[in-house]
């Protein structure tokens, strides 16, 4: 389960905490949210990744503000480069691949058509 993607000062605070104090806070929110129940099923496992804290992925994406993309990334409103049309993209990609899992060959090549899945040719 995820329980917490956070970025920028929060991020780098709960980076900063000791470990066992972050899960518990983590923990804690759970069963805010979700009741005893959480604290009931909650086995003592987890792992814990603090991006900040890992020196091979600082830097490693961008989270403009408002305002940035239209001023610095003008092909973000194109939408052959938006994030949704690559969501979607990926979406017709997994269908197509369980479709041919499936052996619905005919099914997935109707898809690949209809919606322009350029990277796949079955």
């Amino acid at each position: 389960m995820l329980a917490s993607y956070t970025s920028g000062d929060f991020g780098i605070r709960f980076a900063s905490w000791p470990e066992r104090e972050h899960v518990q806070y983590v923990l804690n929110a759970m069963i805010e949210i979700h009741g005893e129940v959480a604290r009931e099923q909650y086995t003592g496992k987890y792992n814990r990744k603090c991006w900040a804290l890992d020196p091979l992925e600082s830097a490693s994406w961008a989270s403009p503000s408002i305002g940035m993309h239209k001023l610095y990334i003008p092909t973000y409103f194109e939408t052959h480069n938006n994030l949704v049309s690559s969501a979607l993209e990926s979406g017709i990609r997994g269908s197509v691949q369980l479709l041919l899992e499936l052996g619905l060959v005919d099914e997935a090549k109707s898809l690949t058509e209809k919606f322009m899945a350029r990277w796949i040719s079955v």
